[in-house]
């Protein structure tokens, strides 16, 4: 409970003596059922109040069987801020939606700007071991190999520099899981950058997060791509070739050596 009065007296130091709780103080009104407690906030007895409401936990509520085994579905998240930096490109839009007009998740996509070094920090790549320089405006063939060959996952580029925009990409021959996420960079004339939901928070996009087109457009580049990298076990040894067979069991014997002239001396 606040108390109007008692606030404006202390702000303006309107009181002739402050005093502090050492201990709790119970106050109970005849007539009534409970009470009330003021506890000192520096107290063990708040602390322990306070550690006793964080940790309780909501009781399950009974489901039926087909409730259990039914997946629970996400709940959408919030859109992210849209700045001026954030924004799509008109040319990038274009790719991203096709010819039937917007798709409601091109809405959540967000452009997040940034030097190579920094976009690379989600994916947990060195640019040095890439051959990614402080002067690189975007990655060839031998980067996107290199970020396949680190992560293990597909890697898409758009450069809207070029007209038409130029879009390449490359993939590992097997994925290292069923669920990824696919890093796509878009190069424009202000600087690289990589789609994302929330450039606050960034997270690579996932298939689940991509509109229709791009998924179409993305899935086109990865088959067409050429230089793969295939991330696997180390290959398997050829084992060594079977002994010859063994001569049928009804086979003559072979006849015994004649004797040498020294054995018979």
């Amino acid at each position: 409970m606040r108390y109007g009065e008692r606030r404006r007296q202390l702000l303006e130091k309107d009181v002739s003596r402050l005093a502090t709780l050492d201990k709790p103080i119970v106050i109970s009104t005849p007539g009534t059922v409970g009470k009330q407690v003021i506890y000192p906030e520096k107290s063990s007895a708040w602390y322990e109040l306070l550690r006793l409401e964080w940790s309780k936990v909501a009781n399950e509520e009974p489901k039926f069987i087909e409730e259990m085994s039914r997946e629970e579905a996400e709940p959408p998240q919030p859109l992210a801020k849209q700045d001026e930096e954030s924004a799509l490109p008109e040319r990038l839009l274009t790719i991203l939606n096709g010819p039937n007009g917007p798709d409601p998740k091109t809405g959540a996509i967000r452009l997040l700007r940034a030097p190579f070094e920094a976009l690379l920090v989600p994916l947990r790549v060195s640019p040095s071991n890439i051959g990614i320089k402080e002067d690189t405006t975007a990655l060839n063939t031998s980067m996107l190999l290199g970020i396949v060959k680190a992560t293990g996952t597909s890697v898409i580029q758009i450069d809207l520099r070029t007209d038409p925009p130029t879009l390449s990409g490359n993939r590992p021959i097997r994925e290292s899981y069923s669920t990824h996420s696919i890093p796509i960079f878009v190069i424009t004339e202000e600087g690289p950058g990589i789609l994302v939901l929330n450039p606050a928070t960034p997270q690579i996009l996932k298939k689940s997060d991509m509109p229709i087109e791009l998924l179409k457009t993305v899935e086109k580049i990865l088959s067409e791509s050429k230089g793969r990298f295939k991330i696997g076990p180390a290959p398997v040894k050829a084992a060594p070739p079977p002994p010859p067979p063994a001569p049928p069991a009804d086979a003559p014997e072979p006849s015994p050596e004649p004797p040498r002239p020294d054995d018979l001396a």
